[in-house]
């Protein structure tokens, strides 16, 4: 395995991620997540929205046997799904964040992600007062990082 050259919060990360968007079988995304992390890779990619949700409950019980603090977790929030997993659209308004965060450490069982990001942008509202409402939420570990993916 690769890895980049420094550390980010601690953790020696690798250049290759594993995103879970599609682990709805609970056994198979752990067993997935382990064959992962023992083969070197250090970071895991998930969305609040993933499954509804359902992914992030996978990676909570994959860590379970696992060091949380030797594992990066980077997610995603704010998009919207219909009940048959169809994206409609996105929802990043300051007073949603705190929300969506809470719900996200509580399915993953953490204290901390290491990185919180919206999923998208919204043209109509203020990507400041997006970042803002996240870095106004104080469950970070020390050194945590916020980020904003922008598509072109």
């Amino acid at each position: 395995m690769k890895y980049l050259n420094k550390e980010t919060n601690g953790i020696t990360l690798s250049r290759i991620g594993l995103g879970a968007m599609r682990m709805a079988d609970v056994q198979q995304g752990v067993d997935t997540i382990h064959a992962a992390l023992d083969s070197g890779i250090t970071y895991l990619n998930t969305g609040d929205f993933y499954g509804h949700g359902e992914s992030e409950l996978v990676i909570r019980e994959a860590l379970k046997t696992r060091k949380r603090e030797d594992i990066f977790i980077a997610v995603k929030f704010g998009g919207m799904l219909t009940p048959d997993d169809r994206f409609y659209g996105i929802d990043v308004r300051p007073q949603n964040v705190q929300n969506y965060l809470a719900y996200t450490l509580k399915r993953l069982g953490t204290d901390y992600v290491d990185l919180y990001q919206p999923a998208r942008i919204n043209p109509h509202i203020p990507v400041e007062d997006t970042i803002g409402a996240v870095l106004r939420r104080h469950t970070y570990a020390s050194g945590s990082y916020q980020g904003q993916r922008i598509d072109l």
